[in-house]
């Protein structure tokens, strides 16, 4: 059965709003750890003084979302997708709110600890949401997978706007009240996505995709094709014969510069955003809005780039060029936090073209029809 089969059952096509709803939303939820990481930041830096929170604080959620990427392919195996989604994002929603309460209570060496244990645990619920999250839409075409990045995106836009809310409604006095409010609203988004997840595991699409992943024993199933399932699992066989190792090396030397300019765009990111990036400096009473706009800005850029990546007007030179670019806007991001360039709106506007990176992940989807035909 494939995509085509299952978009001509007229039962199906009624619920196509809601599916594109519900894994829009799936993208905003399950960006919320990274994002509740984020949003705090400057409230950990009042409270962890002396720690370099927006240097160390996001390190344990990379090594968490890495590592357990890392074995998701093997306990995809032993683990339902409803556990992975749902479960995941109960427990995203746990150590989202447990980080700003051990910082205003336990505002010490001890309590910095702490919220690096949570910060592993939020990337490990992050990894198996998002790792789900994109095989189940992938089984039912690009559009789904499209609408879910963009939710990625939309996910940090959501947070910023409702910091900015409790920044006006709350006294600046009440920092601790103020963040725990922000990031509880993200925790109540992931609820949002929690129920419509088993709504969605009602309608037909889940019933038909659920009977296709048993046909092919596939965690992650990319069924836009019109591949029948013997040859989907007579694939996915040759991949579990190979090997891990041997595997990695296929997919990247058919998907070669695809996974390298990926990586290089991972570490760009991270080597600037959020350790240099939020070493702005602003006037203190300031200092809040600023880094509300920061991120604000860094999230524009990464929905534009998301919602634009699914155009696919550009080729693979122009990705290459656009890597270049990115390491020619170091220098303005060093000068920015050297307090050197201080003009404001100039910060902003760097902010937002640092960002337009998820162009080249869907350049994934061309990578995905060579791969169809080895």
């Amino acid at each position: 059965m494939n995509k085509l089969s299952i978009e001509q059952d007229p039962e199906i096509r009624t619920n196509k709003t809601f599916m594109m709803g519900f894994f829009f939303i799936l993208g905003v939820s399950s960006l919320s750890g990274w994002n509740a990481i984020l949003t705090g930041m400057n409230f950990f830096e009042k409270k962890f003084i002396g720690m370099k929170s927006s240097f160390f604080l996001p390190i344990p959620n990379y090594i968490g979302l890495c590592l357990f990427g890392i074995m998701m392919p093997k306990l995809s195996g032993y683990l339902s997708v409803q556990f992975r989604i749902a479960g995941g994002l109960l427990f995203l929603s746990i150590f989202i709110v447990l980080l700003p309460i051990i910082a205003e209570l336990i505002p010490n060496r001890e309590g910095f600890n702490l919220d690096l244990v949570v910060s592993i645990f939020l990337g490990i619920s992050t990894c198996l949401v998002r790792s789900s999250s994109t095989g189940l839409a992938s089984m039912y075409g690009s559009e789904y997978v499209a609408i879910f990045f963009v939710g990625n995106g939309f996910s940090g836009i959501f947070l910023c706007i409702f910091r900015f809310i409790s920044l006006v409604a709350i006294d600046s006095s009440k920092a601790g009240l103020s963040i725990l409010i922000t990031l509880s609203f993200s925790a109540f988004l992931n609820f949002i996505a929690i129920a419509m997840f088993f709504i969605f595991k009602t309608t037909p699409q889940y019933k038909r995709g659920e009977i296709i992943r048993k046909q092919n024993q596939l965690s992650i199933i990319d069924v836009d094709t019109n591949d029948n399932s013997q040859s989907l699992l007579s694939r996915q066989n040759k991949i579990n014969q190979m090997g891990f190792l041997k595997t990695f090396w296929w997919i990247n030397k058919i998907a070669f510069p695809i996974p390298l300019l990926v990586l290089i765009l991972y570490c760009q990111t991270y080597m600037m955003f959020p350790g240099i990036a939020l070493k702005k400096q602003f006037d203190a009473s300031f200092r809040d809005w600023g880094v509300a706009i920061i991120l604000l800005c860094f999230n524009c850029g990464d929905t534009l780039g998301r919602t634009f990546g699914g155009t696919r007007f550009y080729s693979q030179t122009c990705l290459i060029i656009f890597v270049i670019f990115r390491m020619i806007q170091f220098y303005p991001f060093i000068l920015i936090a050297d307090n050197i360039l201080k003009d404001d709106i100039m910060a902003y506007i760097n902010f937002i073209f640092i960002c337009l990176y998820p162009w080249i992940y869907h350049n994934w989807i061309d990578v995905t029809r060579t791969l169809k035909n080895e």
